[in-house]
């Protein structure tokens, strides 16, 4: 497990994510993932506290960002 890797590549979704769907200063966003997808295991089956600290943080701070 990369947390690095992840991070970066949270970044670059979220930043694709927000160029297409063009959204505005204030508007609202849902995101939801598996943590245990993420690293390539069955749905539910490896929960991982520190991947979803790290994508939380990384989408957090982007939307902060652009006052989504």
């Amino acid at each position: 497990m990369d947390l690095i890797q992840i991070e970066n590549d949270t970044k670059q979704i979220v930043l694709e994510l927000l160029n297409a769907a063009k959204l505005k200063p204030h508007d609202a966003i849902v995101i939801g993932g598996s943590t245990s997808e993420i690293l390539g295991k069955d749905l539910g089956s490896a929960t991982n506290i520190k991947v979803a600290r790290v994508i939380i943080k990384t989408i957090v701070e982007i939307l902060n960002e652009n006052n989504i």
